[in-house]
């Protein structure tokens, strides 16, 4: 038997030139932003296959990045231009990590997306070219101050022993406590993780948190009948409200938009604190 790999739509979100990749609104278009150590931030345009455009559709495309000068604090904007099949501009070298967002059209009528960066580094090009693969997320960081770690996972070769995973973490099921102290912690523990990612600007990990959260809020849906009547009123709400922040932060994460992840973060918030007031923290 000979393995294949039939390519599919969003089938590989990964970085091809060490930058950041994010999806437009229009679920068609992917963009990459690099942040080079000439000072040029460089914009590489693919489809929904992560395949390059073709010229004749990057000459439609038009676009600007804005940062803040180093000395003066204040915001600058700088043109892309098309360079064959990529955009780039001149933002300079600006201290570490290096925020700056890009505005593109991607057709003359179109309204501007936007699309947030946070470069810790300068971008750098792999060794050795990325094959298509699902979107593989660095570790969760667990808070200092969590009293629970976040997951390892392991999976079970053939035989019963465990070999390290390539295995995209979100599409593996985070083991669920057993108690409703033990998730609750473990519903913390995911919600630090979430905002560590936004102040990182690593956007396209929020999903992997976001994920077992929802997993968390809905195995706690299954405990909501012990509580009293008063506190259901609140749990019930809350659940649903993690949930649909959940995708909500799983889709802007893909977009790169800062302004509405925060917003997305915000109701997940609202939303798991009402969890940890409505259900007991002791046994």
């Amino acid at each position: 038997m000979a393995k294949t790999h039939s390519p599919r739509p969003h089938g590989d979100h990964n970085p091809q030139h060490g930058g950041q990749f994010f999806m437009a609104s229009d679920n068609w278009h992917h963009l990459e932003g690099a942040y080079l150590p000439t000072g040029v931030f460089r914009m590489y345009l693919y489809d929904d296959y992560t395949k390059p455009l073709p010229l004749k559709d990057v000459r439609s495309i038009a676009g600007s990045v804005v940062a803040k000068d180093s000395k003066t604090s204040k915001e600058i904007t700088v043109p892309l231009v098309r360079t064959g099949r990529y955009l780039q501009g001149t933002v300079g070298k600006l201290p570490f990590p290096a925020e700056m967002y890009a505005k593109v059209k991607f057709k003359a009528d179109a309204p501007d997306n936007r699309f947030d960066f946070t470069f810790p580094a300068y971008s750098k090009e792999p060794a050795v070219a990325s094959g298509p693969r699902m979107t593989s997320a660095p570790p969760v960081p667990a808070p200092a101050s969590s009293p629970t770690p976040a997951p390892t996972v392991a999976v079970a070769a053939p035989g019963g022993a465990e070999i390290s995973s390539g295995v995209d973490p979100a599409l593996v099921p985070l083991p669920i406590p057993e108690t409703v102290p033990e998730m609750l912690a473990q519903l913390r523990t995911r919600t630090d993780q979430i905002r560590a990612f936004i102040d990182r600007g690593s956007f396209a990990s929020i999903y992997v948190p976001a994920f077992q959260a929802k997993d968390l809020a809905l195995a706690l849906d299954e405990h909501k009948q012990e509580l009293p009547a008063e506190r259901r009123k609140v749990a019930q709400p809350a659940i649903t409200k993690l949930v649909r922040s959940a995708y909500l932060l799983d889709a802007f994460g893909d977009i790169g938009n800062k302004q509405q992840i925060a917003d997305a973060y915000s109701k997940f918030v609202e939303a798991a604190n009402d969890i940890q007031s409505a259900f007991p923290h002791q046994p």
